[in-house]
């Protein structure tokens, strides 16, 4: 994936998890854009590692 959508994907999910308080925005763009966690994680240090942890239970439960 190109490091510019990437990150503006990353800004994205971060603001409506930190900002918006939506999960279900934030767990949607992830899985409509096939992002890995790694990903994510290698993109930002502003998500804490129990942030990603209700991010990922959102994204499973939505599969």
């Amino acid at each position: 994936m190109n490091s510019g959508l990437l990150a503006g994907l990353v800004k994205q999910i971060v603001y409506y998890m930190k900002y918006d308080h939506d999960m279900d925005k934030a767990s949607m763009l992830v899985i409509e854009n096939k992002l890995t966690f790694e990903e994510i994680m290698r993109s930002t240090v502003k998500l804490s590692l129990e942030n990603l942890a209700t991010l990922a239970d959102k994204v499973i439960s939505k599969k």
